[in-house]
């Protein structure tokens, strides 16, 4: 397997045995919001090579406020 792009993370080996189907989990983790290509091949030495163009979009999320938390030093809140 060849995934190429930044902010990828994928198993190296993927294994699909004769007469059945799964998926194949690939995630993306980028910095910034923003539009990324990436491509994906799954290569087997008899059956060839299937490739996968990607265009990956990431979305600016509103923040999150978080409550003030106070502890004295030492102890657990």
């Amino acid at each position: 397997m060849i995934i190429n792009g930044d902010n990828l993370i994928g198993e190296k080996y993927f294994t699909v045995l004769p007469g059945t189907s799964s998926t194949y989990e690939l995630i993306y983790l980028p910095l910034l919001a923003g539009k990324d290509k990436a491509q994906i091949g799954f290569i087997h030495s008899r059956l060839g090579e299937i490739w996968y163009n990607l265009t990956l979009v990431s979305e600016d999320r509103p923040a999150v406020r978080v409550p003030v938390m106070r502890c004295e030093l030492g102890k657990v809140e």
